[in-house]
C-alpha cells in the first residue's frame, strides 16, 4: 500500500521536525508520534499569546541565547545524554543555519567531552539536557565546576525521549526569538542559495575542463598534503616537525583570536579507533577554542 503525505508549502527544512517531514519516517521507525505531538502542543500552548513573555519557555530560551552572544557568549555548547545524543544534530543545525548569517549568529557546539573551566574562555553559554533515567552523578562535578566558575548554563531534564517533541517545539520558538532579537531573519537561507551557485559554477567547470581546480598545498609531509595560508608553514627546521608546527601554527590562530573557532570535517571513516569526538575535545583543550566537526 502507498500513501502521499502532503506537507504544508510553508514548512520545510530545519523547522519540519514536527511535520509531515519528520512525523512520517519517525511513524515508520515505529516512534509514538502521538506522543510527541502531545508534548508539542503542550509547549505550543506555553509559548502562545496569552502567555506573559516572562513565563514563555520559548521566548525565554530565545532570550537568554541573544542575551549570551551580545555578551559574546556566542557559542551554545550542548551536552547531552547519550539517549538523546542525536538531538544536538538537529539543533545543531537549527540553531547554525537559522542565525549564522550577516555577520552575526550563534555556533552551536556539539560532540565535545565535558573539559574543566580552564580549557574554555568567556565566549561559551551551555546547554545541559539529560534524561531521568540517565542522570549520571559523575557528570554532575563538572558541570557545577563550569558554573561555579562563572560560566552560564541552561539545564533541562526529560522524563523520557517522548518529551523531546516539546524540546523541538521550544528550540524552533528560542532560534527565532533569538534570530529577532539579534536583529536578523531566522528563516531565510542566503548562504544555502550562495552554495548552490558556486556548487553550479564548479560543475561548469568541471564539465568545461574535465576536471576541477586544483590548489596547491603549503606543505606535504609523510602522504598528508595541507592547504591554507603559506605563512602557517615553517620557513625551515627539521622537515619530519614540519605537519605538527604547521598545525600548532594554524590553532595559534584560534588562541589568539577571541572567539575563533574550528571545524573538523571528517572525510573518511574513524581509523585506529580515533573518534570524532575525542578530535575535537583534543583541538578545544589545546586551543581554548570552541571546535565542531562534521562526520564523513
Amino acid at each position: 500500500m502507498r500513501r502521499v503525505f502532503l506537507n504544508p508549502a510553508d514548512i520545510g527544512g530545519r523547522y519540519s521536525a514536527l511535520s509531515n517531514f519528520g512525523m512520517v519516517p519517525a511513524a515508520l521507525a515505529g516512534i509514538d508520534v502521538r506522543g510527541l505531538l502531545e508534548q508539542a502542543q503542550r509547549v505550543a500552548l506555553a509559548c502562545g499569546s496569552r502567555t506573559q513573555a516572562k513565563e514563555n519557555p520559548g521566548l525565554n530560551l530565545g532570550a537568554i541565547l541573544a542575551e549570551a552572544a551580545h555578551a559574546g557568549r556566542d557559542k551554545a555548547t550542548f551536552f547531552l545524554s547519550p539517549g538523546i545524543r542525536t538531538f544536538g544534530d538537529w539543533v545543531e543545525q537549527l540553531i547554525a543555519e537559522s542565525t549564522g548569517k550577516e555577520g552575526k549568529g550563534i555556533l552551536p557546539v556539539v560532540g565535545e567531552t565535558i573539559g574543566g573551566p580552564e580549557v574554555y574562555g568567556n565566549d561559551r553559554l551551555f546547554v545541559h539536557i539529560q534524561l531521568e533515567s540517565e542522570v549520571r552523578e559523575r557528570i554532575d562535578p563538572k558541570l557545577e565546576a563550569l558554573k561555579s566558575a562563572g560560566h552560564p548554563m541552561v539545564s533541562f531534564t526529560l522524563p523520557d525521549k517522548i518529551a523531546l517533541g516539546q524540546e523541538f517545539y521550544r528550540w524552533e520558538v528560542a532560534t527565532a526569538t533569538a534570530g529577532s532579537l539579534l536583529g536578523i531573519d531566522a528563516f531565510d537561507q542566503p548562504n544555502v542559495q550562495e552554495s548552490k551557485d558556486n556548487t553550479k559554477r564548479l560543475l561548469e567547470k568541471f564539465r568545461s575542463d574535465k576536471k576541477l581546480p586544483e590548489e596547491k598545498p603549503i606543505l606535504e609531509s609523510g602522504g598528508v598534503k595541507l592547504y591554507g595560508d603559506a605563512a602557517l608553514a615553517p620557513n625551515g627546521g627539521p622537515k619530519n616537525d614540519a605537519l605538527a608546527v604547521t598545525l600548532s601554527n594554524f590553532l595559534g590562530l584560534a588562541r589568539a583570536g577571541e572567539g575563533t573557532p574550528v571545524t573538523v570535517q571528517r572525510l573518511k571513516p574513524s581509523s585506529a579507533g580515533v573518534s570524532l569526538a575525542k578530535v575535537l575535545s583534543t583541538v578545544s583543550a589545546g586551543s581554548g577554542a570552541a571546535a565542531t566537526g562534521l562526520p564523513n
